[in-house]
């Protein structure tokens, strides 16, 4: 919760974790092998000799279909997602004048993939969505 930012460039697996609350979350670590993000995706297999935290230790942990580009198919992705939303909804409430994607040059009026028709700010609000974290 500590983390500035939301996230820092070069917003990947090499971001500082200490900065960069999505690095942190992420749970890639400076002092282990840092995977190879040139193709965009982050590979649990490309870690081997390091001990990832937090989101991607968990994947890891349940190991199967979790480490996979399938992982929604494990009951247990749902159960990790949620609580890194609510973690991300206490990192928001302890940091509200940041807006998450700023750093990225986004703004709560740009308008977010796939969804055109309505700005970043729609979905960024867990009360408007109709939910809260208790």
């Amino acid at each position: 919760m500590s983390a500035p930012n939301f996230d820092t460039a070069p917003f990947d697996a090499t971001s500082d974790n200490r900065t960069s609350f999505r690095q942190a979350m992420e749970g890639w670590r400076p002092t282990f092998k840092q995977p190879d993000c040139t193709d965009g995706w982050q590979g649990l297999l490309e870690m081997l000799g390091g001990a990832p935290a937090m989101h991607v230790l968990i994947h890891g942990v349940v190991g199967g279909a979790a480490q996979s580009q399938s992982s929604p198919n494990d009951p247990v992705f749902w159960l990790l997602h949620a609580n890194i939303d609510r973690l991300w909804a206490q990192w928001e409430a302890f940091h509200p004048q940041r807006f998450p994607a700023s750093a990225a040059g986004w703004t709560p009026r740009s308008k977010m993939w796939p969804w055109f028709d309505q700005p970043v700010a729609h979905f960024d609000d867990t009360r408007a969505l109709g939910y809260r974290y208790s």
